[in-house]
């Protein structure tokens, strides 16, 4: 796993621990109602043809295991413009 990969995991196990800490600042000051620590996160990790198999399994074993999406942003955009779609139908 990349080093980037590994960092952003880290700040977003810092936020959720943070935020579980802080919830009711979070909800009531900051205007998030209803957020908790266990919110699903993302990790963008570039582009599809940069990944080989090995990230692609682990990118996809960790989006099962660890509350957050790992997805490329080719999957990001596609994502984006099936929800325009939706929206427009």
């Amino acid at each position: 796993m990349s080093g980037k990969v590994t960092e952003a995991m880290r700040q977003i196990g810092d936020w959720r621990a943070w935020l579980r800490e802080n919830i009711a600042y979070a909800q009531r000051q900051l205007g998030f109602e209803g957020i908790n620590a266990e919110i699903p996160a993302v990790v963008i990790v570039g582009r599809r043809s940069e990944l080989d198999a090995k990230h692609t399994a682990r990118y996809r074993e960790l989006s099962m295991t660890e509350r957050l999406s790992v997805m490329t942003y080719d999957r990001l955009v596609e994502a984006a413009i099936d929800l325009v779609d939706r929206g427009t139908q």
